[in-house]
């Protein structure tokens, strides 16, 4: 008597794999670890849109053992989307953040850590999809600008106490501004720096608003700042950073006529 062999039902973890495995690029299917992807709870995707898309990620081993996330968008639309490009970035940028965020302790190192995401989009409309496969190709630029934009990165000023006034800008009021921001978090800020900080915002408002310079502290406030304990950069200089930034950022504010003393008949 021959015995029919039980049917096996296939765990959702091993449909994923199978679907992934013959979706992703051979760069990607090739690295990916033996085991079956792991499917993680939560969705990323707007809840304005949930009615056109859903999402599901994977996290999976490589074959270094190292982590990657595989992230499948199925796509409920009757013709491509040529948001989703954009959109896909969104949905990543979540789910890093969600990662590096997940707990306190050991935040930096994961966000130095990053896992590589994969993006797999699931469509089933009628016209064959036309949308851009990446960001950069959404991006109207020459090539040198291209290339700014190639790993999405980003340019960085550093502003520093001891940067030269030539160094720091050429217009006296944006000098001011970046002088103070340099200089609000500066240890030991001896008062001939705290004095030339205020005297350059000083030159700030007589520029802006057409009022008279704000005089430098005097004796008694520096005695009462040193027996406080505090060095001036945490007293005066950060508060002052802020706000030059903030009155350099607003439109000069128009000027109001005291009202008359008689009263209107």
């Amino acid at each position: 008597m021959v015995r029919n062999k039980p049917i096996r039902t296939p765990r959702s973890g091993e449909r994923a794999g199978v679907v992934l495995r013959e979706s992703l690029p051979a760069a990607v299917r090739d690295k990916l670890a033996d085991a079956d992807p792991e499917p993680l709870p939560g969705s990323y995707i707007d809840s304005r849109l949930k009615e056109q898309r859903s999402d599901r990620l994977f996290r999976s081993r490589l074959r270094d053992v190292r982590t990657i996330y595989l992230y499948v968008l199925i796509e409920h639309k009757s013709e491509p989307d040529p948001a989703t490009p954009v959109q896909s970035l969104g949905y990543l940028r979540r789910i890093w953040r969600r990662y590096a965020e997940q707990r306190r302790d050991g935040r930096a190192h994961r966000y130095r850590h990053l896992p590589p995401i994969v993006p797999l989009v699931i469509y089933d409309g009628w016209p064959e999809w036309s949308a851009p496969l990446s960001l950069l190709a959404c991006i109207d630029a020459d090539v040198e600008l291209l290339a700014l934009q190639r790993d999405f990165g980003y340019q960085v000023r550093h502003l520093r106490p001891d940067e030269r006034d030539e160094q720091c800008s050429e217009d006296p009021v944006v000098r001011s501004v970046l002088r103070a921001l340099a200089w609000a978090y500066a240890r030991n800020l001896n008062w001939e720096d705290l004095v030339r900080l205020l005297r350059a915002e000083a030159v700030e408002e007589v520029c802006d608003s057409g009022c008279p310079p704000r005089q430098p502290p005097n004796a008694a406030t520096q005695a009462e700042i040193s027996r406080s304990g505090k060095t001036p950069s945490t007293r005066i200089a950060a508060p002052l950073a802020t706000r030059t930034a903030r009155t350099a950022a607003e439109p000069p504010a128009r000027s109001i006529s005291a009202p008359s003393s008689r009263r209107s008949k």
